[in-house]
């Protein structure tokens, strides 16, 4: 039987808890809180139950989370309990269900110290380093070396210059839609 090049299986072997990375609270935790349970434990004190506030990192520990310790927190341990009296969020609540995999990210997320993290809006932008690539004479532009380190770490090179030709025909495709003058052309392969 023969295989198309283009149909590829990578099989990655699961790595240990030291290889995978930290959970981030805005990414992996706060959409799963803000689904099951903000509606009761968020910010608005008109429908909180319990005197539990969960979207303020004080509160929460105050009452729900043990950071370092994820399976002793009663936030995890009401995430996974069996019994419908203890379970949150409750079934008459009509909230959907905390998965085996949510609930496995929120323990790993408290024993990573249940960091919480502000709205992206609040936070002042910061410059990243430009990085190191191996392939340095490719970059002309600090974009283009993260490019060159996104491209290093998925095994791939760029695609080699395209002559000028090229470049016009594209140029005038993105902005126009259509194919560029003869004349276009010559002006620009021209232009030195």
């Amino acid at each position: 039987m023969r295989y198309s090049p283009l149909f590829v299986l990578v099989f990655v072997a699961p790595g240990s808890a030291a290889e995978r990375p930290p959970v981030d609270y805005t990414r992996d935790v706060r959409p799963i809180l803000v689904a099951a349970c903000y509606a009761c434990h968020g910010p608005d004190d008109g429908q909180r139950k319990a005197k539990l506030r969960l979207d303020v990192r004080d509160a929460a520990i105050k009452k729900a989370i043990v950071p370092g310790r994820g399976k002793d927190s009663p936030l995890y341990q009401r995430v996974v309990s069996k019994d419908a009296e203890e379970v949150m969020p409750p079934p008459h609540a009509k909230k959907p269900a905390i998965t085996p995999e949510h609930a496995e990210r929120l323990r790993r997320w408290i024993d990573e110290g249940a960091k919480f993290d502000q709205h992206w809006a609040f936070v002042k932008p910061t410059r990243p380093a430009v990085p190191a690539v191996k392939n340095a004479a490719w970059v002309r532009t600090p974009v283009d070396a993260f490019i060159a380190k996104a491209q290093e770490t998925h095994g791939f090179v760029p695609a080699p210059a395209a002559d000028k030709i090229t470049l016009i025909r594209r140029l005038s495709f993105d902005l126009t839609g259509l194919p560029p003058s003869p004349r276009d052309v010559e002006a620009f392969v021209g232009d030195a």
